[in-house]
């Protein structure tokens, strides 16, 4: 059919017009009137139990469709929560790092601290005294 029509980018008008039989879609024309006259005969049981059908298929899609979008909105808070949760740890860890470090450094220097507080201590001393 593509090849008879064209491709897909091309607007339906010129579609219709490449058209080379008069009655190419006549067959598409008796499917419609038959389906046509089964919904318009009212007195007809089928017709009344196919829209049934029909109302009570729509009716479990959209009962389908409901619950989904509910499930996705607690989907979504939870997702939402963890990534609160994981925001918050991340922080903790970060100034704990941060503190752990410190007293690393502190642990790793604090001989040359001291002796350089003392020598300035003792420079001070012998300035001033």
């Amino acid at each position: 059919m593509k090849n008879l029509f064209g491709t897909q980018s091309v607007s339906y008008y010129s579609k219709l017009e490449t058209i080379e039989k008069a009655y190419h879609f006549a067959k598409f024309e008796r499917t419609l009137r038959k389906i046509k006259q089964e919904y318009m005969d009212s007195s007809s049981n089928t017709y009344i139990e196919k829209l049934n059908k029909e109302i009570l298929d729509v009716h479990l899609i959209m009962n389908e469709n409901i619950n989904l979008i509910l499930d996705r909105e607690k989907s979504l808070n939870s997702v939402n929560n963890m990534a609160n949760t994981v925001k918050q740890e991340s922080e903790l860890f970060k100034k704990r790092a941060y503190e752990t470090r410190m007293k690393l450094l502190l642990s790793k220097y604090s001989v040359f601290i001291a002796l350089a507080a003392i020598f300035i201590l003792f420079v001070v001393f012998k300035i001033y005294f």
